[in-house]
C-alpha cells in the first residue's frame, strides 16, 4: 500500500505532487531538494495541533519571556478589531470581533484592541488615494504607540495581529503599517507576534501583507507543510530600539 506524505492539501497540487522537502539549511536560508532557495529565520518551533494551538503557545511564550527576564508585569497583549486569532481562551480574549467573545466573557484580562487599518471602513480617511493609505497606516500605528504608553511599556507583552486580517474581512494594511508598528514595538520593548495561521497559506514562504516581509516578527503563529500551525520565537533585543 503507497505512503502518502502529510502535507498541506495545495503543496500536493503542485508540479509532481509533492510537497517541499527542506534539503538543508545555511544562515536564514534553506533549500529543498529541488534547489530551491528559500528565506528561514527560525530560531526555534514549536509544533502544534493547530492554529489556536499555535497563538495559544505564542502568548504563552511572550508572557514567559519577559519573565524570565524579570519583567514580571509586561503581561497585557494589545490585538486589532476585526482580528481573529482562534477558539481557544487565550485567542478568543485577542479576537476582535464582538460576536465571537459575548459568548464566553468575562475573557482574559488585560487584553486591549486598536482600530484595524481598514481603508474602506474607517473613521479617519476616505481611501481615494495612495495619500489616505499611507496616512490610514500612520494613523494606527500612532494608535498602537499612544495604547503602549497609556497602558505602561513595562506592562504590555505584546502586540499580535494578522498581517492580513482574514475573518474581519480580508483587510490589506497600507504597505507602511507593518514596518511602522515594527518601530514602536521596538522603541517600547514589546514583542511582536504575527498571526500568520490562515494568510500563510497563501504565500508560505514569506510575511503575507504589503511591507510585512521586512518587519521581523518576533514570535509568529505559522502553517507548515503538514497543515499544523507552529510557533516562532525569534529572540528580541537586549533594550528597547536595540537590533534584533
Amino acid at each position: 500500500m503507497p505512503v502518502a506524505p502529510v502535507a498541506h492539501p495545495q503543496a500536493m497540487k503542485a508540479e509532481g505532487g509533492q510537497p517541499d522537502i527542506i534539503a538543508r539549511g545555511e544562515g536564514c536560508y534553506v533549500w529543498d531538494i529541488d534547489g530551491h532557495k528559500m528565506l528561514d529565520g527560525v530560531a526555534a518551533v514549536m509544533f502544534s495541533n493547530g492554529g489556536s494551538d499555535a497563538v495559544e503557545g505564542a502568548l504563552k511564550l511572550a508572557r514567559q519571556f519577559h519573565k524570565l527576564r524579570g519583567d514580571k508585569d509586561q503581561s497585557k497583549f494589545i490585538a486589532m478589531k476585526q482580528g481573529y486569532h482562534g477558539l481557544h481562551f487565550g485567542g478568543i480574549s485577542m479576537n476582535g470581533n464582538t460576536g465571537l467573545r459575548r459568548a464566553y466573557e468575562p475573557l482574559l484580562p488585560g487584553c486591549l484592541h486598536i482600530d484595524s487599518p481598514w481603508l474602506y471602513r474607517n473613521a479617519y480617511v476616505s481611501g481615494d488615494g495612495p495619500q489616505d493609505e499611507a496616512e490610514l497606516g500612520r494613523i494606527v500605528a500612532d494608535q498602537l504607540e499612544r495604547e503602549i504608553i497609556f497602558q505602561g511599556p513595562d506592562t504590555v507583552a505584546a502586540f499580535i495581529a494578522e498581517p492580513i486580517q482574514g475573518a474581519g474581512g480580508v483587510i490589506v494594511p497600507p504597505a507602511n503599517f507593518w514596518p511602522l508598528v515594527r518601530e514602536v514595538c521596538d522603541r517600547h520593548g514589546v514583542l511582536l507576534i504575527a498571526d500568520e495561521v490562515a494568510p500563510a497559506l497563501a504565500a508560505p514562504a514569506r510575511c503575507s501583507a504589503p511591507g510585512c516581509g521586512a518587519c521581523r516578527p518576533t514570535c509568529g503563529a505559522w502553517p507548515r507543510a503538514s497543515a499544523a500551525a507552529t510557533s516562532r520565537w525569534v529572540p528580541p533585543p537586549s533594550r528597547p530600539g536595540s537590533p534584533m
